[in-house]
């Protein structure tokens, strides 16, 4: 999973992800392929 992260200032955080993930299922079909992006903030306080 890649991300880009940016921090703004030394306790924030500013992250973006990309997922991608492929998965089967138990009789053995073809993949189902997935993927999305993912925003998200973090600060300590």
């Amino acid at each position: 999973m890649p991300a880009i992260s940016f921090r703004p200032a030394p306790e924030t955080v500013i992250r973006l992800n990309y997922r991608y993930q492929r998965e089967r299922d138990l009789l053995g079909n073809p993949p189902a392929i997935t993927g999305g992006f993912q925003f998200g903030v973090a600060s300590y306080f």
